[in-house]
């Protein structure tokens, strides 16, 4: 008995695929044992990024705005 290959049979063998795929990377001994896992894993590598709290707003670290002379900002 032979499957015929139409559109709808590719999108049934694609996520057939990728659940096979994601259990595949499930059973690793790898850290990171979910699809999403392992890419933002990889990302974080890639693109090293440092989370920084911001400060407070103060008068001494933003900036005066300026007003024209009917008061309006100029910014």
């Amino acid at each position: 008995m032979s499957i015929p290959f139409s559109t709808e049979n590719t999108e049934v063998f694609i996520g057939f695929g990728l659940f096979v795929l994601s259990e595949l990377i499930g059973m690793s001994k790898a850290k990171d044992n979910s699809l999403l896992q392992l890419i933002l894993h990889m990302a974080s590598e890639l693109f090293p990024y440092e989370v920084k709290r911001r400060e407070r707003a103060t008068h001494a670290n933003r900036p005066r705005r300026k007003r024209d002379e009917r008061g309006r900002f100029t910014d």
